[in-house]
C-alpha cells in the first residue's frame, strides 16, 4: 500500500487533474445516467458526483475545499438535476470523500449500492464523467493494482482530467447488477497515464 499511496502523492504534486473533458468509450448508455452529476461554479465543471439519493450527492472532498462560504455553496450548480441547489458540504473526517445535501432530486437510483468485495487486478470498471459538451457518457478500463483504500485503473482506454474527481465508479456483479466501486480522486498531467480511485469497499 505505501508504493500506491507514493504514487499519489507524487501526482498530486503534479497535478489535481488536466483540463481536457472526460472521454468515453461506451456507445450507449448502461442505464446510469441519471446517477452522475456535474458540480459548477458558473461554466466551469469543479467536479463531478454520484446522486445517492434524492436530496444526497457524494463527490470528492479536494475539489470542494475552496468552497466555505454560503455565497459559493448558492453560486453551485448541479448539472443533470435541473433547479436542484447544494445546501450543505459534509466531508469526511480522514477520507477524500464530501457529502452534498441538495433540495430534493427527481432521481431513480439504478445501482444497487456499495461494493463490498475486494477488488483485483483485472476487475472491470464502468467510470460515468461529462464530456466537452456536457453530455452525460461512460468509459470501461481496468483495474491494474488494489491496495487498501486505493485504487489504480489501467493506462487507457479512457484517461481522467479536470472535474472527474468525484465520478463514480461501477462494477457489475455476476447477476448483471451494478454497485458503486468508488469515486475518482486523481489523474495525471494531460489526461495520459493511470487513473486513482478510491475504494469504497476498504474503508
Amino acid at each position: 500500500m505505501k508504493i500506491l499511496k507514493y504514487i499519489v502523492f507524487l501526482v498530486s504534486l503534479i497535478t489535481g487533474l488536466s483540463s481536457k473533458a472526460f472521454d468515453g468509450n461506451i456507445p450507449t448508455d448502461p442505464g446510469l445516467s441519471q446517477s452522475v452529476v456535474g458540480i459548477y461554479v458558473g461554466e466551469n465543471l469543479l467536479c463531478t458526483g454520484v446522486v445517492w439519493d434524492d436530496a444526497s450527492i457524494i463527490t470528492a472532498k479536494h475539489c470542494m475545499a475552496k468552497i466555505n462560504t454560503h455565497k459559493q455553496l448558492r453560486a453551485l450548480r448541479v448539472a443533470g438535476q435541473a433547479g436542484s441547489r447544494v445546501l450543505e458540504v459534509f466531508d469526511h473526517s480522514k477520507f477524500d470523500i464530501s457529502i452534498l445535501k441538495t433540495t430534493t432530486m427527481n432521481v431513480e437510483r439504478r445501482f444497487k449500492g456499495i461494493y463490498s468485495s475486494p477488488l483485483v487486478s483485472g476487475d472491470n470498471v464502468l467510470i460515468g464523467g461529462l464530456d466537452v459538451d456536457k453530455n452525460i457518457v461512460f468509459g470501461e478500463t481496468g483495474v491494474r493494482l488494489s491496495e487498501g483504500e486505493l485504487t489504480e485503473i489501467e493506462e487507457g482506454p479512457i484517461y481522467l482530467c479536470n472535474g472527474d474527481s468525484g465520478a463514480p465508479v461501477f462494477l457489475k456483479d455476476d447477476s448483471d447488477q451494478y454497485y458503486l466501486a468508488g469515486i475518482v480522486i486523481r489523474g495525471e498531467e494531460g489526461c495520459y497515464g493511470k487513473g486513482i480511485f478510491l475504494n469504497f469497499s476498504s474503508i
